[in-house]
């Protein structure tokens, strides 16, 4: 196999490239971000170290997986491990603390290329662009809102054409910096402030400020697809996903599927192997533990890669390397713990997913139907008897919720935790309090336009009704 190995610097005294050739590989090794992007085309796997000397990391993660669908293993330091989740979210296929076990380097790799990337690169499109009413004429650098001319300054043109290559996404501060200002003169001296500033004139200028939404710490996004809508900011961009929780502990395995649903996962929770091999094919990942009362979760892993392209995640425990490098030989796609920050659970499951990539997730479709009521995670939209309805975020998710599961009464304490997170109920009206939710329920009612969509199990919490 050809591995680009991105060394940024050698002064923490660990380097796979040795081992890599002596383990047949061809690897070749750069320095710098700018030499990652030059080579990442004609190479098999690229092996990222995220502190470069040029670029930082996660941009470069970000425009290899823009540039090509090559496996991308990422090295972080172990005590950053919001490092990990952004470099899962900026396109590495899984994670690695500096310095590892070469073995269990050896076997990520092996687990990468058992399935082959199928993610095109992503060309921006040419000529002229139409999002709903707003029109951009890329060659003339002319916008139009509903077929009136809007007047843009240069840079004002050239941010709105880079938030709209991505609709619907989350582009960075960074990013946006990068595309817009660099090699401008005076680009050193720009700050925030300026990127602000032409957003905010360019809420001003377009007539309609909720067009480009503001993710706090992130960046922006321009809300509006082809009808025009601007649906509510999602935490994925990708349909709601089964997965089966496969763990021994009836309480690690209840917290787990609930810090799944949070996310907008569909979760379902077994104690056994022989459960999970009973039922695994109706789902598109399978987490599970290493030991499970009835069989060994090796085996289990085994007779589940035999059967089928379903991805699995292994939960090790930490310093337990060896298990973590049988379960990968085994068939498993990326290995985790209990204890790991739920933001990166997901952001490996997303990933492991993305690598996936095949028929079985695409086929599955995003929408939730039950009766006249419509609901798709992927865009936000809900529906009922054809008409649409505007939900907030978290109306959204407490909708969802319900629908998911129409015969089961949910519990007042459980939708406050799924939902708004926490633990016990909390008194008073603020997030995440008994109030809340039933301030909540009370707006969906209203809004829907059928009281009977959610009834009221008095003493206990809510259930699904009549669509």
């Amino acid at each position: 196999m050809h591995i680009l190995v991105v060394e940024g610097s050698r002064a923490a005294g660990w380097s796979p490239v040795a081992d890599l050739r002596r383990a047949g590989h061809r690897a070749v090794v750069v320095g710098t971000g700018r030499a990652a992007l030059a080579a990442c085309r004609e190479t098999d796997l690229v092996l990222l170290d995220l502190r470069l000397p040029d670029l930082d990391g996660l941009e470069v993660c970000r425009r290899i997986r823009e540039a090509t669908p090559v496996p991308v293993v990422a090295l972080t330091d172990g005590a950053a491990g919001i490092e990990r989740v952004l470099a899962l979210r900026a396109g590495a296929d899984t994670c690695l603390d500096r310095p590892c076990p070469f073995q269990e380097l050896l076997a990520r790799i092996e687990a990468l290329a058992r399935r082959p990337g199928s993610r095109p690169a992503v060309q921006p499109p040419e000529g002229p662009m139409t999002l709903g009413p707003l029109h951009i004429d890329t060659g003339a650098r002319e916008v139009r809102v509903a077929g009136a001319s809007v007047v843009l300054t240069r840079k004002e043109f050239d941010l709105l054409h880079c938030l709209a290559l991505h609709p619907g996404s989350v582009v960075a501060r960074r990013h946006l910096m990068r595309e817009v200002w660099t090699g401008d003169e005076g680009a050193g001296s720009r700050t925030s402030r300026t990127l602000d500033t032409h957003v905010s004139s360019l809420r001003g200028k377009l007539g309609h400020s909720e067009w480009i939404r503001t993710v706090r710490g992130v960046g922006f996004q321009l809300a509006l697809g082809a009808s025009g809508a601007a649906g509510p900011v999602r935490p994925r961009t990708g349909p709601p996903r089964g997965v089966l929780v496969a763990v021994a502990d009836a309480g690690t395995r209840t917290a787990l599927a609930a810090q799944l649903r949070r996310y907008g996962w569909h979760a379902r929770v077994c104690g056994t192997g022989a459960e999970a091999l009973a039922v695994h094919e109706a789902f598109d990942l399978l987490l599970m533990d290493t030991q499970l009362p009835d069989m060994d979760g090796i085996e289990v892993c085994r007779r589940v890669r035999a059967s089928g392209g379903l991805p699995v995640i292994a939960f090790t425990e930490p310093g337990r390397t060896l298990d973590r490098i049988l379960f990968l030989r085994a068939g498993a796609d990326d290995c985790a713990t209990h204890r790991d920050d739920p933001r990166e659970l997901v952001a490996r499951a997303e990933a492991v997913l993305r690598r996936a990539g095949s028929g079985r997730t695409r086929t599955r479709s995003s929408a939730l139907r039950r009766g006249r009521l419509r609901l798709d995670s992927t865009t936000g939209d809900v529906c009922f008897g054809g008409r649409a309805v505007r939900l907030t975020r978290k109306e959204f998710e407490l909708l969802h919720r319900l629908a998911s599961e129409p015969g089961t009464v949910h519990a007042r304490a459980g939708l406050i935790a799924d939902i708004w997170g926490g633990g016990a109920v909390r008194a008073g009206s603020g997030p995440g309090s008994g109030r809340t939710l039933d301030t909540h329920v009370s707006t969906l009612r209203s809004k829907i336009g059928r009281p009977g969509l959610i009834v009221t199990v008095r003493g206990v919490g809510f259930r699904f009704g009549e669509a």
